[in-house]
């Protein structure tokens, strides 16, 4: 870590200074509960929070001077500029030392995949010996700490100082989930990415960007406006192959469906439930025979795009065909519930239209009787894929009990009706004598009795997967957030029948 001086940085971010230019900054903080003395505050004018309302409280913790898009009425030296969202990634790059020069960082975006890929990643460079750093949607790790995550990609001070962490414990690699929100909020506007990955493109967080087109715009800075060193893309995906031509840097190209100019290209897979994917591969390290512990088409997109970004930073194939058969279970996707019933239990976090479809057509053939989907959608979010999802479990799943996700303030019965909108034909049960049908949906807004539910239910042969939250341990209920777990409730209900004797 080092320091600067307000006028340095004034310079670095063109922006007005109005007070002492030779003042030392030590630190960055935009959360005022959080500032130190000799820190600067950012005032970031918010959703829900005017920053500058908080700026008297981060006078009083030690702020020596603010960052804002206007003057304001203080006392304090002030920056001035055009965007501080922009002005904050670089303020926290500038004064924390600018770490990722000095980490070989990985950025992952895409609506779906982008946490199993950044854990593949990760194992593969830890496999081959190198010390690490991760962040992304279930932790933050680093060689001697890890936390779960508050959300997917930091804050860009908060970024920063993660970096600083990893870099004092030794780590060389920052593999990192980027979310599109952090994109468009210039979260990471501060980092040097060496590859930056793109998987995929649908339907997700329209309440935030508004349209498809806008919603692509910003997962596209990742290997656009930030300019990493290789671009490692799925030029499956229509939008991916559209932005791919404007992508920085040296491009890998990955196709599953055997794109002839793809870089990665697939000739052959296959998957069974004992031991996961293979496939043939054709790639700039010549033929390939990928092997690795996982099932769905959407996993093998998900190792391709992996397989490219640690080949972009210079691994030998060896290195990587050694490391894959070992890569480690993903908490909440894909993830088996064990039970001595013999059932098929599985908890994934999909919570979009497309990646709920990905993970019933991974379930299917290995499901020899009914395919059961317990799911919701979360309030006050993106209510457009309401009837998406409703269409998809109704196309891809026998036997389906549409319930809570985190409904936050809306009416849960609100959020399940809209649900049902898209379910089309597929015959609403009544709950006596449901469990006998082989094709329907009940609505049942209680989780927990959602999940019993559905076990009870269960006949030998069929497969039961509970989606939508994953690792997540909480749900949210109104304002209140309440501890609940999907692979938890799940482990229960199945004990449960165990010990009824059916």
């Amino acid at each position: 870590m080092t320091s600067i001086t307000l006028g340095a940085l004034a310079a670095e971010l063109r922006a007005e200074l109005h007070g002492a230019s030779d003042l030392v900054l030590r630190g960055v903080r935009h959360d005022s509960r959080q500032v130190q003395a000799g820190d600067l505050f950012v005032a970031i004018s918010g959703q829900k929070h005017e920053g500058a309302r908080f700026l008297p409280d981060a006078a009083a913790r030690g702020a020596v001077a603010v960052l804002s898009d206007r003057r304001l009425e203080t006392s304090l030296p002030q920056l001035v500029v055009a965007n501080v969202r922009w002005a904050l990634a670089q303020a926290a790059a500038q004064v924390y030392g600018d770490p990722t020069r000095r980490l070989r960082s990985l950025g992952i975006t895409g609506t779906n995949g982008k946490t199993t890929t950044s854990w593949m990643i990760d194992a593969i460079l830890r496999a081959s010996g190198a010390q690490t750093a991760l962040v992304g949607t279930v932790q933050t790790r680093l060689p001697q700490e890890e936390r779960a995550a508050a959300m997917t990609t930091p804050e860009a001070d908060d970024l920063m100082r993660f970096c600083c962490r990893a870099l004092e414990q030794g780590s060389e690699f920052l593999t990192m989930e980027v979310s599109s929100h952090a994109l468009a909020l210039h979260r990471v506007d501060g980092v040097h990415f060496e590859v930056g990955a793109f998987s995929n493109l649908t339907p997700d967080h329209l309440d935030f960007h508004g349209d498809m087109e806008s919603y692509g715009r910003a997962k596209a800075r990742l290997i656009t406006d930030l300019a990493p060193a290789h671009s490692v893309v799925n030029i499956d995906d229509p939008f991916v192959r559209r932005v791919a031509a404007e992508a920085r840097g040296q491009l890998w190209t990955c196709s599953l469906s055997g794109r002839p100019e793809a870089a990665l290209r697939v000739l052959e897979w296959g998957e069974s439930l004992e031991e996961g994917l293979w496939a043939e591969v054709e790639s700039p390290q010549g033929a390939l025979t990928l092997r690795a512990p996982y099932v769905g088409r959407h996993n093998l997109e998900n190792l391709l795009l992996a397989v490219g970004s640690v080949m972009a930073l210079g691994f030998e194939r060896e290195a990587i065909l050694r490391a894959l058969p070992m890569l480690p279970p993903v908490p909440g996707r894909l993830q088996r519930v064990p039970n001595t019933l013999g059932f098929s239990a599985i908890v994934d976090y999909a919570h979009t239209p497309d990646a709920l479809a990905r993970v019933l057509e991974a379930l299917r053939p290995t499901t020899a009787g009914r395919l059961f989907l317990v799911f919701g959608c979360g309030g006050d979010r993106d209510r457009s894929k309401r009837p998406l999802m409703g269409e998809v479990a109704a196309r891809d799943a026998d036997l389906v009990i549409v319930t809570s996700d985190n409904p936050r303030s809306e009416d849960p019965e609100s959020i399940l009706r809209a649900i049902e909108g898209g379910m089309g034909t597929m015959p609403k049960l009544q709950e006596s004598g449901w469990e006998a049908a082989e094709r329907g949906y009940l609505c049942m807004a209680d989780r927990r009795q959602a999940i019993a539910r559905a076990v009870a239910a269960l006949r030998p042969g069929d497969s039961v997967l509970v989606a939508g939250k994953g690792h997540e341990d909480y749900q949210i209920l109104g304002s209140e957030r309440v501890p609940f777990s999907d692979t938890q409730e799940l482990a229960q209900a199945l004990l449960a029948r165990q010990e009824r004797g059916a």
